[in-house]
């Protein structure tokens, strides 16, 4: 229901900053305001690098006049709000404000995801407009029309958002902030069951947590991001024809199988599988069931 909600506002809802394009004096412009000590917005520049501050979501303040929102494009509900997460990372934001665009180094603007980033950003910034729209971005993507109307996977667009913005601060303070911000690791591992108890594993990073709401063959759902950490953590035991082979013993044990977290990154991003494959239907079908979250979570137990 809510995606035929959006479609429906995409088609007949005229976006109105859709068609508009911006030479480089607009920029200079909102950018400038932007930096005016005299705006209502204070978004004082931090210098960020592997070390993290440890506060400065309290140099950036909002009143509720000051928020932009985006124009929805058909099915871009996904991708609004993922922009609108980023923007409200300071430490995201001031680095791509710092970021400036060389014609000899970067692509043609219309083509320059980071200068359209830039642009939208700035737009949301000291915009007069309710909501700015998304298209030069979304071009900037390769994207024609018709993508607007196609949801595609926040969390791969989250990950090309973040190797485009990794490679344009390559060289400057800011080229590990995406590591800094939002890279965590975990440690997958197998331990053998008595009488060997011998542990294997690796240390594997991610910069988002897929969890299952829905697990494979069940009917049951997960009803909340608890009750997905622990289906994403707990161990699964390998018997049968599971068991792994044991070099001391030197025959196959049940082992458990299983996540623990080892370190958290300054912002964490779970990601939610919304979709599952139907194999009556052999295509995906999307899951609509309830999950709960809390506005504070204690990671501590995972």
């Amino acid at each position: 229901m809510a995606n035929l909600m959006d479609m429906s506002l995409g088609l007949n809802d005229r976006d109105p900053g859709e068609d508009k394009t911006h030479s480089d004096e607009d920029l200079d412009t909102m950018m400038n305001g932007y930096s005016n000590t005299d705006t209502k917005m204070d978004f004082s520049i931090s210098k960020t690098t592997t070390t993290i501050p440890s506060s400065t979501s309290s140099t950036s303040t909002f009143t509720s006049e000051t928020f932009v929102g985006l124009n929805n494009q058909g099915a871009t509900c996904y991708m609004n709000a993922l922009l609108q997460t980023l923007f409200m990372t300071p430490e995201f934001r001031n680095a791509l404000f710092e970021w400036k665009y060389e014609s000899k180094r970067d692509e043609e603007k219309e083509d320059c995801i980071p200068y359209q980033l830039q642009m939208l950003f700035a737009q949301m910034a000291m915009g007069s407009s309710k909501s700015v729209g998304t298209k030069p971005l979304t071009k900037s993507f390769g994207w024609d029309d018709s993508e607007g109307y196609v949801q595609n996977d926040v969390n791969e667009l989250c990950r090309v958002l973040f190797d485009v913005c990794e490679k344009c601060f390559k060289g400057t303070k800011n080229e590990n902030l995406i590591k800094s911000l939002y890279e965590g690791k975990y440690f997958e591992y197998l331990r053998l069951k008595p009488p060997s108890n011998a542990v294997r594993g690796q240390i594997a990073t991610f910069s988002d947590l897929a969890l299952v709401i829905k697990p494979f063959g069940s009917k049951n759902s997960n009803g909340s991001v608890k009750e997905m950490l622990n289906h994403f953590t707990n161990p699964e035991l390998l018997d049968g024809d599971n068991k792994v082979f044991d070099e001391k013993l030197n025959q196959k044990v049940e082992a458990y199988k299983g996540t623990s977290m080892t370190k958290l990154p300054y912002v964490l991003t779970l990601a939610f599988k919304r979709f599952e494959f139907d194999f009556a239907t052999l295509q995906r079908s999307k899951v609509n069931d309830r999950v709960e979250f809390p506005y504070v979570i204690d990671m501590n137990q995972w």
